[in-house]
């Protein structure tokens, strides 16, 4: 399960992080009378991060909880995130929540979340 700044806030049901690449901030010139362009690196920009899962609980209240502790968590302070097969992105900046309705799944309660984050440069 992913780890954000040291705690376990999606430990209670599956979750799938989608880590994006890295990208060259830039400006293309174009000159009139010239071949071609002409092109100003600006440095990279951060690395964007989506996570998808769902949250589980015995009743709605504890997933609520669950929720209030993950939107805390937005503080906008950059922390490491783990993901499930032992990486450790440093630098991470979680940008938003966004959590779906609280549901029936079974015997137990769901909600299913996507959350965003961008690793700074």
């Amino acid at each position: 399960m992913p780890r954000f700044n040291n705690q376990n806030l999606f430990a209670t049901g599956p979750a799938l992080l989608h880590v994006g690449g890295r990208s060259l901030r830039h400006v293309i010139h174009q000159s009139p009378h010239r071949d071609g362009v002409a092109l100003t690196a600006q440095g990279q920009s951060g690395r964007s991060i989506t996570q998808r899962g769902d949250l589980m609980g015995d009743d709605p209240a504890s997933v609520d909880a669950q929720r209030q502790s993950i939107e805390a968590a937005l503080d906008g302070q950059a922390h490491d995130l783990d993901d499930d097969i032992g990486r450790r992105w440093t630098n991470v900046v979680m940008l938003s929540f966004e959590p779906g309705p609280v549901r029936r799944a079974g015997t137990r309660w769901a909600m299913s979340y996507r959350v965003t984050y961008l690793q700074l440069v």
